[in-house]
């Protein structure tokens, strides 16, 4: 069968201990009812025996796919990783042994049944190799084994097609590329004049409920309210110190423009975009779409402030879509705008104007 992938997905190669930043760090990890058991049955050492009996707990509302989640020690690491950064499962038992999404990592799980194939965002290497591709993302077919045939319609696949194509015009900055796209969707608009506090209110709303909800959200997003949660109450001032930050960080990072485009194309691609979930729209997908780069670069912008090298832009990267992809969080970015009445193309258009 072949499958759809980035060019640099068959040249990926994990760091290892090499990592900054463990790639499970902060998000919760699932394993299946089949592999839990396995685990918990499996012959090896007994210091590796004492870690596996507290390194999982079975879920409240768990099924036979997603039955388990790992428990994280107090740093937001798995408990099987060793001070130097391996896995002590799989040095001991070998790779055969790990559940699956440990396996294939950061590469998506479900490519068999839509003929694609990406690595996830929040793998700090994938970072790495995305900031490098200067002539943008470019893709195309491997062979892989799979008894599975592709399941993605056509609408999808145009529509993908599309946003790519939007995303990659360099002729516009990567804001304009994405009210661009919101216009071929056919994004339903309003009547409401938006303005500089609707950006920052909503900034710092989703901010503050999204760092609530994910350890490895708040990590880089809370330089946030410490920059600037004492101008909410004053948008001028808010806007006016977010340019001064903002404009430091094209100082630092000239070619951010290309390094953003090559993040959004490939969480695009690895989302499947615009594939909804039951009961969304396309629609909702675009919004959060839209709202996931917003925060991303907003909160890039003043974490980089304080910490400018290179390192810390792929790092930030990295962890704030440690969130996005391994979790909901872009749900909460759609019931704000929803709750709060901003649901709609202009409000986007203001905020992507304004970031």
């Amino acid at each position: 069968m072949k499958i759809l992938v980035p060019d640099y997905y068959t040249d990926f190669k994990c760091k290892c201990g090499e990592c900054r930043h463990c790639c499970c760090h902060g998000w919760g990890i699932t394993l299946s009812y089949e592999e839990y058991m396995r685990l918990l049955g499996i012959e090896c050492s007994e210091k590796l025996r004492k870690k596996l009996d507290c390194a999982f707990f079975v879920l409240k509302d768990c099924d036979n796919e997603r039955y388990a989640e790992v428990n994280m020690n107090y740093l937001g690491n798995c408990p099987l990783q060793s001070e130097n950064g391996y896995c002590t499962l799989q040095c001991e038992c070998g790779e055969e042994v790990l559940p699956k999404i440990c396996r294939v990592y950061p590469r998506n799980t479900y490519y068999p049944v839509n003929g694609e194939g990406a690595c996830a965002n929040s793998c700090e290497k994938v970072v790495e190799m995305l900031f490098e591709e200067k002539n943008g993302l470019s893709f195309k077919e491997i062979e892989i084994k799979s008894k599975f045939t592709p399941e993605i319609s056509d609408e999808i696949l145009k529509i993908q097609k599309e946003a790519l194509g939007f995303l990659q015009n360099r002729n516009y900055s990567l804001n304009e590329r994405l009210i661009m796209l919101g216009e071929y969707m056919k994004v339903n608009s309003d009547k409401k004049a938006y303005g500089v506090a609707d950006f920052c209110g909503a900034i710092l709303d989703t901010v503050s409920e999204i760092e609530n909800y994910s350890p490895s959200f708040s990590e880089y997003a809370s330089v946030v309210n410490g920059d600037f949660g004492e101008y909410g109450m004053n948008p001028e001032f808010f806007f006016k110190k977010y340019k001064e930050e903002k404009i430091a960080f094209i100082n630092n990072f000239p070619d951010y423009g290309i390094c953003f485009e090559n993040v959004m194309n490939n969480h695009l691609f690895f989302e499947r975009f615009p594939t909804v979930n039951p009961g969304e729209t396309a629609k909702d997908k675009y919004m959060e779409l839209c709202g996931v780069y917003a925060i991303t670069f907003f909160v890039t912008v003043a974490y980089t402030y304080r910490h400018n090298l290179k390192n810390d832009f792929v790092d930030v990267i990295a962890g704030l879509f440690r969130c996005f992809e391994h979790s909901s969080a872009d749900s909460l970015i759609k019931s704000y705008l929803k709750r709060t009445g901003r649901y709609s193309y202009s409000f986007i258009k203001t905020l992507l104007l304004s970031v």
